[in-house]
């Protein structure tokens, strides 16, 4: 069985203040990590928990959004 990462955006595609993004697949933490800030990287963090952080261009690090993961 393959073990493809997919990314599906999850909410209506129209202008509003909330976003979700689906992430999945064996590389989806690290490639999470790659854009996620917070107090600990989410690979060294508990599952199954809301960690709140920003997201960040991985090319420039400048700051992009307030997100949930």
């Amino acid at each position: 069985m393959s073990q493809n990462t997919i990314v599906a955006i999850a909410t209506a595609q129209v202008e509003g203040a909330i976003s979700i993004l689906r992430l999945s697949g064996e590389d989806a933490i690290s490639i999470a990590d790659s854009i996620f800030r917070s107090k600990q990287k989410l690979k060294d963090s508990e599952s199954h928990k809301i960690h709140y952080g920003k997201s960040i261009d991985p090319k420039t690090g400048n700051f992009l959004d307030e997100v949930l993961v």
